[in-house]
């Protein structure tokens, strides 16, 4: 396990092996089943099964969800073995780019001190290459945000998709979600993006995407390729619903309120919001914002 500086992201690999599985799911058995609450059980379902002949025992399904979700997520964020691993020393790599951008560092300075940003390794059968918890976690689960990352997931270098740009826009969420949390987010569907978290994330990272030297930038959640800036701007101004998640996450959203000000990136929506409102066959419905430096 590796805290990265001083800032409450933490690095840790540590698999849910199928021992430690099988062993966590054997104590539950234990406790439930000797606890006045398991006792009872017992008692109903064998009574059931005398009264109907048969009855569903939901109980095994219950102690395996709770071994899947809560035991694996206390043990995730557990230390193996007390030392770090090249898989840490991979994301720490990630961490160390994104920390030299100036996005990067107001990112991590941004980052809600109190709730724990865990980085760890995807166990799901299905596996994902990233993704964050919607919030932090409940204490019996170990508490803070999850964020589940492959950094050998994704090509060395590229346009698009590369490990440092993805643990960016996933970094975002975990920023998103410690301090709002799943109640508090902006969970708006959205045509082009899955929501209006999503929204954020993307166009947070085509900043980034500029500082780390690209010039071909996502276009949207759904249509995930890259493209110049102006067919950037134009997929915006098409739709009516992202110009105005465009407009509220520039008053409602302080990151996006900073960047607005910023010359540099090339491709950065909220400081070209008239500029992308002028383009819209909807402009004369949006309002025009004034920009202050």
């Amino acid at each position: 396990m590796l805290q990265f500086k001083n800032y409450p992201i933490y690095v840790n690999y540590n698999p849910f092996e199928d021992a430690e599985r099988e062993k966590a799911l054997q104590q539950r058995r234990r406790d439930f089943y000797s606890s006045r609450e398991g006792v009872d059980y017992a008692r109903d379902l064998v009574n059931a099964k005398y009264k109907y002949g048969d009855a569903y025992d939901y109980m095994p399904e219950v102690l395996k969800n709770q071994v899947d979700t809560i035991d694996r997520q206390v043990d995730e964020i557990q230390p193996l073995f007390g030392t770090t691993n090249a898989w840490e020393h991979a994301v720490l790599e990630h961490l160390i780019k994104i920390a030299s951008t100036q996005i990067g560092q107001i990112l991590f300075h941004s980052l809600r001190k109190t709730v724990k940003v865990w980085i760890v390794t995807d166990q799901s059968p299905a596996g994902v290459a990233a993704m964050t918890s919607p919030g932090p976690l409940p204490a019996v689960a170990g508490g803070g945000v999850r964020l589940y990352f492959d950094p050998d997931g994704f090509p060395k270098d590229g346009e698009r998709f590369t490990a440092a740009d993805i643990l960016f826009h996933e970094m975002v969420h975990a920023y998103r979600s410690g301090w709002k949390g799943v109640k508090y987010s902006n969970w708006r569907r959205m045509k082009e993006y899955q929501t209006a978290e999503e929204f954020l994330a993307i166009h947070l990272q085509n900043i980034f995407m500029h500082q780390i030297g690209k010039d071909k930038f996502y276009v949207s959640h759904k249509e995930n390729r890259v493209a110049s800036v102006d067919e950037v701007y134009q997929h915006i101004a098409d739709e009516r619903e992202t110009m105005e998640v465009l407009h509220y996450y520039l008053f409602n959203e302080p990151f996006a309120n900073v960047v607005c000000s910023w010359k540099e990136p090339k491709c950065n929506v909220w400081r070209d919001y008239n500029l992308i409102r002028d383009r819209s066959p909807f402009r004369a419905s949006l309002p025009a914002v004034v920009m202050t430096s």
